[in-house]
């Protein structure tokens, strides 16, 4: 997104220069993220997690302005999540088979990736469980109630639908 022409709009002091992101003040560049780390570029969005600050507030209104005016930067944003989200399942079907799982069990393994909520041991022995469903929902409940309370909801009224699809190892997405 920051390659995008409207980027001056939002983050003027943004570019991607070398394939890693800067901030560029006056003459200085600073470096945001290197091939250890996106701290800088974490904390350049949300200071600390201590409290919502204004920084935060204005840098979330920008994205948000600028994912509702510009349908290719929403794009990006979808596409993005879109390869992200079939690398986590790669990732963990490598680790825990899913070939064959349905997409709705693939989900909630995607989420708990995604968030860091748990790692592979305890996946497996919720896949195990008598009710994977159920006992994936409850992989890292107790670090991230909100979180998994809005997934269980958000999944509610698709999980027939999801349930159709099957993950395709050989495929590397869901048929």
């Amino acid at each position: 997104m920051l390659q995008r022409p409207e980027v001056v709009d939002y983050f003027p002091n943004l570019e991607v220069r070398g394939g890693r992101i800067v901030k560029v003040e006056d003459t200085k560049v600073i470096a945001l993220e290197d091939a250890a780390s996106t701290e800088p570029l974490q904390l350049y969005f949300n200071p600390t997690l201590d409290e919502v600050e204004d920084v935060e507030v204005i840098t979330a209104a920008k994205l948000i302005h600028w994912t509702g005016s510009h349908p290719e930067a929403r794009l990006l944003q979808v596409q993005h999540m879109i390869n992200t989200a079939r690398r986590l399942v790669r990732e963990a079907d490598k680790r825990l088979g899913l070939d064959g799982l349905g997409a709705d069990l693939c989900c909630v393994i995607m989420d708990v990736r995604h968030q860091g909520r748990a790692g592979f041991d305890e996946l497996q022995a919720a896949l195990l469980a008598k009710r994977p469903f159920e006992a994936l929902l409850e992989v890292g409940r107790r670090g991230q109630p909100e979180r998994v309370k809005n997934l269980k909801a958000a999944l509610a009224t698709r999980r027939a639908g999801l349930r159709q699809k099957k993950w395709s190892r050989s495929i590397g997405d869901f048929v």
